[in-house]
């Protein structure tokens, strides 16, 4: 008799389709293999989600190829992926896609490995804060149970000998751990810690700049159990581990931990899940944890547990931070292009003593918008609404958010006038003056533009650590868990860079980023100092962030989220509804804000109306927003209607716990 098997395929809706087997294959484990199948006019990559039943109608066609030879998704992965699609309300398939590498079969290895031998030290003597919070993490590792540790440390408070510490213990009782870090920059200062402390052979490095064939080795490593550790960026939660014990999310902070594409999960919410379904200890570590993680940690929602390191190690001070005024160095005309008189003269007297400096800007470019003083004209990016950003180096102008670019104008488009001025500053402009400024230093710059050869993390970290480098300028790239101990000086160009943005977070960012950027100061003996311009000093985010007073700041930032019914007192959803016809969007809008206001009247609903950013590369967007508590509704809604909503150049996004309100 033909039997057959549930598949699932990545597109947007949920439906499983069943196809029939070759009969040699009836005996073997199915579920999380993937195949090729009919579908539509050629066949396509699916996934096989349920094994052998009996087909209720006739004509059911056969899967043309069984890709995998065994199952590469384990039933804990399978049971996440599930949990993706309810929560973050997408199709069964799109989760089990990001699951899997793209492309991933197998190839002929090429590449040379390299082996070097590398000496391994012990491990050093935890201090007594440090043994106080080790101790119920390494207790929750040996027992196999499911907990929640956000470990909230002060900058240079020893965190990472914590999480080395509780790796080791994961491998004494003989399970893996994964090692989460927001940026790939990151990678490489992690891995040579790490290298020593355990050597290299049992260590895998995950991210997107990897070849093929280094994925399809290190993915294969972690499945049949070769290495225990696996440090990487937000998709090595995936990693394939037979026996997962251990979940560390440094810098649990980080916005980069939020996915930009459907699914648009948050690994944290994806740790705590696949750490539940593991039996695994999660540890999120942080010096300005999200208002989220500490709200839950703080109210003892379970499984969360908060352990605090208040204190730097060996007894070093946090930084002096001073504060400059930028409304009076204007009327003083102390600016000197981009730089206080204040800044200026500490980056000459650190230059001195032959000591480092960072010098923070969260914008890159040269000059962030081109106004025409005849006429008034802004330059625009032609697909979006947004002003074309100056890069000097290439003397082109550029929209960074669809990437058109073109060359820098000399008239304006609509008068024809030749009064083109610059405007705005970005960490472009910063590195030509601190040059032109200072020129015996040695300068380096770290940002997107640096950022976008493989390789440019791991050669600007070496160059600042051998000392080849004097000042590095960079946007937030530098504020994310960087240790350089000859940093004394941090200087932080202009405070007020997200404040001013319509985001409910935006005086969490401000704080965040002032935090972590001032914490890369005063990391060895010598001590450090910051400097702060900001035109907005008594802004509380910003005081509290020079004062390292984060539960004021929490407490403060908490009554303003409680009043107005924020995260995370309530959920929040967006969705998001983009085409190149704006009276599609419109109608879609209204048609999917009617329903929702229909059928779920219990929830709040803004909207809809048009996103803040309205038109991105030449599609214009239209949102609904919703605050609940109810996501199963959410996601009950969406099952019923979304092929409804569907049409041909329309792009429906549902994001759950945004990041990004714009």
């Amino acid at each position: 008799m033909q039997v057959c098997v549930s598949v699932v395929f990545p597109i947007p809706f949920n439906r499983i389709f069943h196809y029939s087997l070759p009969l040699e294959l009836e005996s073997e484990r199915l579920a999380g293999r993937r195949i090729v199948a009919p579908f539509g006019p050629k066949g396509r990559i699916g996934y096989i989600v349920d094994g052998l039943t009996r087909p209720r109608v006739k004509g059911i066609k056969m899967i043309k190829e069984i890709i995998d030879k065994e199952p590469l998704i384990s039933t804990n992965l399978l049971e996440l992926a599930k949990w993706i699609s309810k929560y973050y309300v997408c199709s069964l398939g799109q989760a089990l896609d990001i699951i899997l590498p793209h492309n991933f079969r197998p190839v002929k290895l090429r590449e040379k490995i390299k082996k070097t031998e590398i000496k391994v030290f012990s491990a050093f003597i935890p201090s007594p804060q440090q043994r106080r919070i080790l101790k119920p993490i390494q207790n929750n590792i040996k027992e196999k149970s499911f907990t929640v540790f956000l470990v909230h440390g002060v900058t240079d408070s020893g965190k990472t000998e914590v999480y080395l510490q509780a790796i080791a213990q994961a491998q004494e009782v003989g399970r893996q751990s994964i090692f989460l870090v927001p940026e790939i920059s990151l990678t490489p200062q992690f891995l040579s810690v790490f290298k020593q402390r355990f050597g290299s052979s049992r260590i895998g490095l995950w991210h997107s700049r990897l070849s093929q064939g280094e994925r399809y080795r290190t993915w294969q490593s972690a499945y049949q159990g070769k290495i225990d550790i696996m440090i990487g960026a937000r998709s090595t939660i995936f990693a394939p581990f037979p026996n997962l014990g251990l979940i560390i999310i440094d810098e649990e902070h980080d916005t980069s931990y939020k996915q930009e594409k459907r699914p648009l999960y948050h690994t944290r919410e994806l740790a705590q899940k696949r750490a539940e379904l593991e039996g695994a200890t999660l540890v999120l570590g942080s010096a300005t944890p999200s208002l989220e993680a500490f709200y839950r940690a703080l109210t003892g929602i379970k499984p969360y547990r908060l352990l605090t390191l208040p204190e730097r190690i060996y007894e070093r001070s946090l930084p002096s931070v001073d504060i400059v005024d930028m409304r009076e160095e204007l009327k003083k005309r102390n600016t000197q292009g981009v730089l206080s008189q204040k800044l200026s003269e500490a980056i000459a007297e650190r230059l001195e003593r032959g000591e480092q400096i960072i010098l923070f800007l969260n914008r890159r470019g040269y000059s962030t918008f081109i106004l025409c003083r005849e006429c008034g004209f802004v330059l625009k990016c032609p697909n979006c609404n947004i002003s074309m950003v100056y890069h000097f180096n290439e003397k082109r102008v550029k929209c960074h958010y669809c990437n058109h670019h073109a060359e820098a104008p000399r008239f304006c488009s609509r008068c024809g006038s030749k009064k083109i001025r610059y405007f705005g500053t970005g960490t472009e402009k910063v590195e030509q003056v601190v040059k032109k400024m200072f020129p015996g230093a040695k300068v380096m710059r770290m940002d997107r533009d640096t950022m976008r050869y493989r390789h440019a993390a791991e050669k600007i970290f070496n160059a600042f650590r051998q000392r080849k480098v004097d000042i590095l300028v960079g946007t937030q790239l530098v504020a994310k868990g960087w240790d350089f101990p000859d940093v004394t000086l941090v200087g932080i160009i202009s405070a007020d860079t997200a404040l001013n943005l319509p985001d409910f977070r935006s005086a969490e960012r401000t704080f965040s980023l002032i935090t972590q950027v001032a914490g890369r100061s005063g990391r060895g003996p010598k001590g450090g100092e910051v400097i702060v311009q900001t035109y907005n000093p008594d802004h509380y985010s910003i005081k509290m962030a020079l004062e390292h007073n984060y539960h004021s700041f929490y407490e403060r930032e908490m009554e303003f989220r409680k009043e107005l019914n924020y995260p995370p007192i309530t959920n929040i959803v967006i969705i998001l509804v983009r085409g190149k016809d704006e009276e599609k969007v419109i109608t879609t809008s209204e048609k999917i804000g009617s329903l929702l206001k229909r059928e779920l009247n219990q929830i709040t609903i803004l909207g809809p109306t048009p996103a803040v950013l309205d038109k991105i590369a030449g599609k214009y967007r239209w949102q609904i927003i919703i605050k609940t508590t109810d996501m199963k509704g959410i996601g009950e809604f969406f099952q019923r209607h979304y092929l409804g909503f569907e049409q041909k150049g329309m792009e429906i996004s549902v994001d759950v716990d945004p990041l990004n309100m714009l």
